[in-house]
């Protein structure tokens, strides 16, 4: 999946009941932020709904791009992350 992080507090709780349906049928469910220039590293309300679902134990990740060049990162991050989560 992937978004600007910027969401609606209108439809978080919607949001957040789906992404738990598609963590709990999904091997992985890796989350991409697209940020135009420099990467910063503010909590948005998807990264939060994101961190929700990691910290209860599904199989999720989130990484951040701000150019191209980060699309190969940011799918071996999930990769790797992927493999890590499985052998636990």
């Amino acid at each position: 999946y992937a978004s600007d992080g910027e969401n609606s507090i209108d439809d978080r709780p919607a949001a957040a009941a789906t992404l738990r349906e598609l963590a709990g049928r999904l091997n992985y469910l890796g989350y991409v932020e697209t940020r135009a220039g420099t990467v910063r590293f503010a909590q948005t309300d998807m990264r939060g709904l994101i961190g929700e679902l990691a910290s209860s134990g599904a199989p999720v990740g989130s990484h951040v791009v701000s150019d191209a060049r980060d699309v190969l990162q940011a799918i071996r991050h999930f990769f790797v992350q992927q493999s890590e989560l499985a052998t636990e």
